[in-house]
């Protein structure tokens, strides 16, 4: 017994002692100039074969039995050192940049050895792609950090600032311009249901979270899909079927440890492809020949902004790797701050976002109704989050200079009322912006066309400030060409917002274009093409409506709307429908009944506390519209079905650039005026605006259907073909076709219209991005008339316009 106590002892001792004997290294590595952190450098302790990386923000924490004396640091693009430890803790390791000399590629025999470990990634992405599993949960912490670029003036005599540039050092000095920090669980379920549950967010001088969603956007979760979007841009993934031909692929360097090897690779397009790629480095190790960090960004520096993606990946279960964290660092390039004078006193707006995960589940049960939509979801509490709720989430203590930005920009804020502008630009995307307890319709404010004339009037809708159970709203306006007054009001009470269930009555005395269709829940904003080719318009018919209606959600990608109602119809023109003789100012009277629905398989969705914005979907989106006409009842004098149709779908293709496709078909199976049938969209002045959806070459009001197909399709080859520095025009091709028939056209009498039975085609060519004016850009454009309905006149066929893209 008493042997076996000393050799407890003795074993317990021996393990204290390797306890002791254990050193904790922990420190950070950064650019020696800028102080900038580095990402993913590569340390390896007294020559090997120990060693690690720096994470994310350049720091590391290495455990080691031994003591180290020196630590070998590599990275791509900087001088290799070997700097010596002189303490355990708190190492601050410098790097210095290489200046680089671009030289041309040698091309040796045989395969280039980085093709072989490229191949076996793209061989091995289905299995390491994390996104590729049945199911994950995970929680997370992001924070995005505005500020500017402003190493120059930090840097410069002061004795040489002027008051302006001495005022903004004096405030970059102590903070930020603005904060964002979110935490959210993100659960997903395959193929690609994903939802991201906002438990707590903050945003530097607003309460709302008008925001909250920014950095989800502009940051790509996973470095394996085959294609991913940054800005307006979609790049090609170097780590992709089809890449090893467009992309030059170099070993930097080779980390080879006990238990695998670590190959960095840097990346970039070979010098005379024409496409979206992107600049980098990655790190692939041999365990399962998956992607252990990258670093990556646009290889041709944008004019709007530039952006830089880092991404470290790890084990969370020894099986299936993971993000960790992930950074996006953002250069503003069309948003600047001056400050002083001379070539020096412009600075970019920056941005660094900062995304750390954790507690990840891999395959946890996930129940259907917590996917019931996809996008964000931020919780009613998400901004009323206690301090010890932050601090228990944040991977850091916010830092002296980041309590100073919020606690200076809430201020601001404060008083002002930053919230106030943020529900402006929310509701300028929907054509409202609130006013106290209103929105004011900025659609009812101003319009024109060759009817009405300049239209001038108001409207107002009640918001959630009064009530988030019901709204009411209201117009009144005036057209100075037709000399008429337009008016109306309604309201809708809102049973249940999680499945928007809605009720509600309208009446109007209005105008609206004969022949037009309208289709169930579209939505007018102030970036709305279509507002060009209503200038054009002069066919209208004046109604009165009375409608009752109900809207709600279902099976989770369809939104139905069902409404009855009747209306009063009077041709702002002069025309006969010869079934109801004797007069040429006929009143048609109509009681209808209208169901549909809109269809959009996976449509993503930021909900807040008082709206639903949609980030729209992948998938193809599919609007029908049922209309049922009732003759003898309530004074109804039509008994007919109407079947409208529209499809809308956009797919990137590879190398090749977006193409868009819109069709359009609707029939009416029994005799009724034009009000009813279907006037083709025409938009033709010689010289206009091109909008979408409308014949550029067509004349207004030349064809008219009871049944018709419309295309309309587009290729837009971003900016794959030119790349010439700052001037990237974006060529886009342009194909509608127009089918119709009408069984008896001679049925109406006083007006002069086609019938497009053989076939209505016209093709164009678009140069858009000639002027790039921030959110916005402009372009030419000109389509020609072709087939049996070109015109005799050559010159006539041709129509030239001008071209608005929005950059959101």
């Amino acid at each position: 017994m008493k042997k076996i106590f000393i050799l407890f002892i003795l074993f317990l001792l021996t393990g204290l002692s390797a306890i002791r004997a254990q050193n904790i290294i922990t420190g950070k590595v950064v650019d020696a100039r800028t102080g900038e952190p580095l990402a993913f450098v590569n340390l390896l302790l007294d020559d090997g074969p120990e060693g690690s990386a720096t994470d994310i923000d350049g720091k590391f924490t290495i455990a080691v039995n031994r003591p180290v004396k020196t630590i070998s640091l590599t990275y791509v693009g900087y001088l290799a050192s070997k700097v010596p430890v002189d303490k355990a803790n708190g190492l601050l390791l410098k790097m210095t940049r290489r200046n680089i000399e671009l030289t041309g590629v040698t091309i040796l025999p045989g395969e280039n050895p980085a093709h072989r470990i490229i191949k076996n990634v793209i061989a091995h992405r289905e299995v390491n792609d994390y996104e590729k599993l049945d199911a994950f949960k995970y929680k997370a912490y992001e924070k995005m950090v505005f500020a500017i670029n402003a190493d120059s003036i930090m840097l410069a005599d002061t004795a040489l600032l002027d008051t302006s540039a001495m005022k903004l050092r004096k405030f970059v000095e102590k903070r930020d311009f603005f904060m964002i920090e979110n935490v959210f669980e993100r659960l997903f379920k395959a193929p690609d249901r994903s939802v991201e549950k906002v438990a707590a967010t903050r945003i530097s001088g607003f309460r709302d979270p008008v925001f909250v969603f920014l950095l989800s956007q502009l940051q790509t979760s996973t470095f394996y899909r085959e294609e991913f979007r940054i800005g307006d841009r979609t790049y090609i993934n170097p780590i992709s079927n089809g890449s090893l031909n467009r992309y030059f692929y170099q070993i930097e360097d080779t980390v080879i440890t006990r238990s695998d090897s670590t190959f960095i690779i840097s990346f970039r397009p070979w010098k005379g492809t024409n496409f979206d790629g992107l600049k980098g480095v990655v790190s692939v190790t041999s365990d399962g020949w998956a992607i252990r960090n990258v670093i990556a960004e646009p290889a041709i520096t944008e004019k709007t902004m530039s952006v830089k993606i880092q991404q470290l990946y790890h084990k969370p279960d020894s099986i299936h790797w993971f993000p960790r964290q992930l950074n996006t660092d953002i250069v503003f390039r069309n948003m600047e701050v001056q400050a002083g004078k001379g070539p020096n006193s412009r600075f970019h707006m920056i941005a660094r976002g900062r995304t750390y995960i954790s507690d990840i589940e891999i395959n946890p049960a996930i129940k259907g109704s917590e996917l019931a939509m996809l996008g964000t979801d931020v919780d009613p509490k998400a901004t009323s989050q206690s301090n010890d709720f932050w601090k228990q989430h944040r991977i850091d203590s916010l830092t002296a200079r980041e309590v100073e930005t919020f606690r200076f920009i809430d201020s601001i804020g404060r008083k002002e009322n930053f919230d106030r502008i943020g529900r402006i630009m929310d509701a300028a995307m929907s054509g409202r912006v609130p006013v106290g307890l209103v929105d004011l319709d900025l659609n009812r404010l101003f319009r024109y066309s060759k009817y009405e004339g300049w239209y001038a009037g108001l409207g107002l809708i009640t918001n959630d400030r009064l009530s988030r159970k019901f709204n009411l709203n209201g117009f009144w306006g005036y057209g100075f060409h037709d000399k008429m007054a337009k008016y109306g009001g309604g309201f809708e009470v809102m049973v249940d917002r999680i499945h928007e269930i809605a009720l509600g009555y309208q009446y109007s005395f209005d105008i609206r274009e004969n022949g037009s269709t309208e289709f169930p829940f579209a939505q007018r904003s102030m970036i709305d093409e279509t507002f060009f080719r209503e200038i054009l318009t002069s066919r209208y018919d004046r109604y009165e409506q009375n409608e009752v209606k109900i809207k709600f959600r279902a099976m989770r990608h369809f939104l139905f709307g069902i409404s009855a109602g009747t209306t009063i119809n009077r041709p702002g023109f002069s025309y006969q429908f010869t079934p109801m003789k004797g007069t040429d100012n006929p009143v048609f009277r109509f009681t209808e009944l209208k169901a549909g629905f809109r269809y959009a398989f996976r449509e993503r969705f930021v909900r807040t506390v008082r709206n639903k914005i949609s980030l729209g979907s992948d998938y193809p989106v599919v609007t029908f519209n049922y209309i049922h006409g009732f003759d003898n009842l309530l004074n109804g004098g039509f008994n007919y079905n109407k079947f409208d149709i529209q499809v809308v779908a956009s797919k990137y293709f590879r190398f090749t650039g977006r193409s868009t496709l819109r069709v359009n078909a609707g029939l009416v199976d029994e005799e009724v005026p034009l009000a009813v049938l279907y006037n083709a969209p025409a938009a033709y002045a010689g010289f206009s605006v091109q909008s979408d959806g409308s014949f550029s070459t067509m004349r207004m009001n030349e064809f008219y259907s009871d049944r018709y197909l419309a295309v309309f399709f587009s290729h837009d080859f971003e900016g794959l073909l030119f790349k010439a520095g700052w001037f990237q025009p974006r060529p886009e091709l342009l194909l509608n076709v127009l089918w119709g028939d009408m069984a008896k056209p001679l049925l109406h009498r006083g007006v002069e219209f086609n019938v497009p039975r053989l076939g209505y085609y016209e093709a164009g060519v678009n140069i858009n991005n000639l002027l790039n004016l921030q959110f916005y850009s402009i372009g030419i454009g000109g389509a020609w008339r072709f087939g049996p309905y070109s015109m005799p006149d050559a010159s006539d066929n041709l129509a030239l316009m001008l071209t608005f893209k929005w950059g959101f």
